[in-house]
């Protein structure tokens, strides 16, 4: 009887000890997946974040290049804007000179904007 009894128990421990190692294993599994998940959020989350950092990039380089734009435009004009006035008082001067008399203020005017007219169907 007693080895019965042993061989019982030696069952029962051996059907045990098999129980454990197939739960041990399913948990071994289970961390696996999960290690595995957190490293697919992790790759998810630091593409997510590299797209973003790179749009942001090419916002700001956008903006930029439109301040740059804006600002170029700008001094053109500003630029422009001190060739006429340059123009007009070359052109005054000139047309004095030529006329061997000093013009009045109606007739610099009047002067004035025809030269302005004619440098802007020019530019």
């Amino acid at each position: 009887m007693r080895i019965r009894e042993g061989l019982a128990k030696a069952e029962e421990a051996e059907k045990r000890a098999q129980e454990l190692l197939e739960k041990q294993e399913e948990i071994l599994q289970k961390t696996r997946d999960e290690a595995q998940t957190l490293r697919a959020e992790s790759r998810a989350a630091a593409e997510t974040l590299k797209n973003e950092s790179l749009t942001a990039a090419q916002e700001e380089i956008g903006a930029e290049r439109d301040r740059a734009k804006k600002e170029i435009a700008l001094e053109r004009a500003k630029a422009l804007d001190e060739l006429k006035a340059a123009t007009v008082d070359l052109t005054l001067e000139a047309a004095g000179r030529l006329l061997g008399r000093e013009m009045k203020d109606e007739d610099h005017r009047r002067l004035a904007a025809e030269v302005i007219q004619e440098v802007e169907r020019r530019a």
